[in-house]
């Protein structure tokens, strides 16, 4: 039996590709562990903000980029979630992967919210998250453990995500 390098080539690219994306989960930040240790500057106030310098309170983290049109349709829901139990002790930390922070400045202009903005120059954050597409959430506990993984965003899922934002705000904390 011939095999042609055509045949060959997509094979070996299949296997290639099953072999990348099963590292890629292997390394991803599960449910249960520690928040990764990232200060990351803000976009539109001074200062930086340390996510595990926020344990206490329960942390929203969402990774995003300009060019992401579901992290358009998350920005309203977030902003929705952080003026409702942002007083309950949540905070929405949005963290921009974009290598240009003027993209993500003129995004922010655009598109404005009521929480923190934050620029993961280099993506160093994000590769400590183990950030797999666009939008990437993780809620955080008021332990500063992972509680919740989400990838993608789709308004169906908006009652579901606020509802594990209320029951980690009703546990007690540290």
């Amino acid at each position: 039996m011939r095999i042609s390098s055509g045949r060959l080539c997509a094979a070996l690219t299949g296997v290639a590709l099953a072999v990348l994306a099963e590292a890629c989960r292997a390394q991803a930040v599960e449910v249960g562990a520690p928040v990764p240790d990232c200060a990351l500057p803000l976009m539109t106030r001074a200062g930086s903000e340390d996510l595990r310098a926020l344990r206490g309170g329960v942390v929203f983290v969402d990774f995003w980029a300009t060019w992401c049109g579901r992290c358009v349709e998350s920005f309203g829901f977030l902003d929705a979630l952080q003026r409702e139990l942002g007083g309950d002790g949540l905070s929405v930390v949005a963290v921009n992967v974009n290598e240009n922070p003027d993209d993500a400045r003129a995004f922010a202009v655009k598109h404005p919210v009521s929480f923190a903005l934050a620029f993961d120059r280099g993506g160093r954050c994000a590769r400590e998250f183990s950030v797999q597409g666009m939008p990437s959430s993780y809620l955080v506990d008021r332990n500063g453990v992972i509680r919740v993984v989400h990838l993608g965003f789709r308004l169906g899922e908006r009652d579901e995500l606020r509802d594990r934002v209320r029951e980690l705000l009703a546990e007690k904390g540290p």
